[in-house]
């Protein structure tokens, strides 16, 4: 199974628990994950 995220991903992640990053990067990422779990799902 391919990785979910990659590190570019990882590393926001890790921002985003520690509280850094603005509202529209996190938005924005979230929906690019969201559209890479769905993607999986369909295959």
């Amino acid at each position: 199974m391919e990785n979910l995220l990659n590190n570019e991903e990882i590393d926001w992640l890790i921002k985003f628990l520690s509280g850094k990053g603005s509202n529209n990067e996190i938005i924005e990422k979230i929906v690019r994950i969201t559209t890479k779990l769905e993607k999986m799902k369909r295959r």
